[in-house]
């Protein structure tokens, strides 16, 4: 099982887990402004434990929206609706 840990960049302190991209969006947006490193854990890699590696970027822009891209170049991004 893979899930995604959630960090903030400024001090590291994890902020909360994900087990999608969707989830990350998710935490992200509950953590507030600011940027965060993903890393992915993987339990199922080894016997002794979960490794961890990074997995991408996300930032949060206060009344914007959150996006994050992956290593991998994939982008996910979930805009704010501001009701006038």
């Amino acid at each position: 099982m893979t899930t995604h840990r959630v960090q903030n960049e400024s001090d590291g302190k994890a902020v909360g887990t994900a087990d999608s991209p969707d989830g990350v969006l998710e935490v992200v947006e509950k953590a507030g402004p600011g940027y965060y490193d993903i890393e992915e854990l993987n339990a199922d890699s080894r016997p002794s434990g979960s490794i961890a590696q990074h997995w991408g970027r996300a930032i949060h822009i206060q009344d914007d929206g959150v996006t994050f891209e992956t290593h991998h170049g994939e982008r996910y991004t979930k805009k704010f609706l501001l009701l006038a």
